[in-house]
This record gives C-alpha cells, sequence and structure tokens, in this order.
C-alpha cells in the first residue's frame, strides 16, 4: 500500500525513472563510462528523493523549494541523455524510455509544483499540520488541483 509521499504521481513517475536508469546503467552502458552512470543514477535518484524529502517539510514553501530542486536535478537527467545520445554512448532507442519518462516526470513535477503555487498564492503562507502517520494527501493528474483527503495527516490549519 502505497503511502504518504509515495502516493504522489509526480514521485511515482520519478521512481518509474529511477528504476529504467538503474537498468540502462547495470545492462547497456558500458563499464570504460562508469562515471557517466553513477551520474545519472545520482541524478535521477535526487529526483524522487527531493520529492520525498519536500513532502515531509512543514511548510508549502519549504515544499516547493524540494520541488525545484528536484526540477533541477530532472534537468541532470536531460543532460546526461543528450550526452549519452550525442556522444554515441548507447544508440538513441536504447534510452528513448528513460527519455520518455524524464518528460513524462517533468510534466507531473511542473503541474505539482504550479498547483502548490497557486495554493499559496491563494491563501499566504500555509503550514501543514501533522497529526499522524497515516497519510492520504495526493495529487490528481498533473493539470488538477491539489486535493484534501479525510483522515490525511496533512492539513489546513483553522484560522
Amino acid at each position: 500500500m502505497q503511502r504518504g509521499f509515495q502516493k504522489l504521481q509526480a514521485w511515482r513517475k520519478a521512481d518509474d525513472l529511477v528504476a529504467e536508469i538503474f537498468r540502462l546503467t547495470e545492462e547497456e552502458i558500458p563499464d570504460r563510462r562508469r562515471w557517466l552512470s553513477l551520474q545519472i543514477v545520482r541524478a535521477a535518484f535526487s529526483v524522487t528523493s527531493n520529492i520525498a524529502e519536500g513532502y515531509g517539510r512543514s511548510s508549502l514553501g519549504d515544499y516547493l523549494r524540494f520541488l525545484e530542486i528536484a526540477g533541477a536535478s530532472l534537468n541532470e537527467v536531460e543532460n546526461a541523455l543528450h550526452a549519452i545520445r550525442r556522444n554515441k554512448v548507447l544508440p538513441a532507442d536504447a534510452i528513448k524510455t528513460a527519455e520518455e519518462l524524464r518528460w513524462a516526470t517533468g510534466n507531473l513535477l511542473f503541474g505539482l509544483s504550479r498547483s502548490l503555487r497557486n495554493k499559496l498564492n491563494a491563501k499566504g503562507a500555509w503550514q501543514r499540520g501533522i497529526s499522524d502517520e497515516r497519510s492520504e494527501y495526493e495529487t490528481l493528474a498533473w493539470d488538477e488541483d491539489i486535493v484534501h483527503v479525510p483522515g490525511s495527516k496533512f492539513h489546513e490549519p483553522e484560522a
């Protein structure tokens, strides 16, 4: 059962990207390019790590900052995939799935950030309260708003 940040579509798609990057680096990138493998794995893992860490922050501003860092790491993945393609480390068809996952992750991450910024702009500085360990807080599609699910550990403070 997925809980907390694992329910976020952006995190799930980024996790798929990490799995694909692991597969590429273990099965396809030659050992002589190990430095490139290590770099792209670190960058991809940083995306999921920053989404997760931001989710656990108590303020929406902090959460957004970690999503920005995740986006920067995603740019690093894109740069590494570009280098792999341009320098023919792997054929273009070998990295197609990773490129598609990178694109989809970026769309979801941007949508999540946009939704949270809209909430921040509409309500000012919003602090999330943590009441228990069971989280039902999640996003819908990347272009939809954040939803609050009853029983969630995250809630808006009462005015």
